[in-house]
């Protein structure tokens, strides 16, 4: 819904990783790109500004593959306080 997702020591203690999906010429998912980071240096502002590359870069790989409805990450999608 908000164009990226997250793993907040989900799957590796210590390991928190943000994720965008990657999208071809008919809107499937063909695949996705991460951003993983230490936990202790995912504060919000940290966060938000590796949202907005990691969403940036993949609607920068999904226009080539011919995806029309690329988001940039400018859009919004901010980390929750939480």
């Amino acid at each position: 819904r908000n164009g990226w997702s997250a793993d907040r020591e989900e799957f590796t203690p210590g390991v928190t990783c943000v994720g965008a999906s990657l999208r071809d010429h008919s809107g499937a998912v063909v695949g996705s790109v991460r951003c993983s980071m230490p936990t202790m240096r995912a504060d919000k502002e940290h966060l938000d500004a590796v949202i907005k590359a990691v969403r940036g870069c993949a609607a920068t790989i999904s226009g080539r593959l011919g995806d029309t409805t690329a988001r940039t990450g400018d859009e919004g999608g901010r980390a929750s306080a939480a």
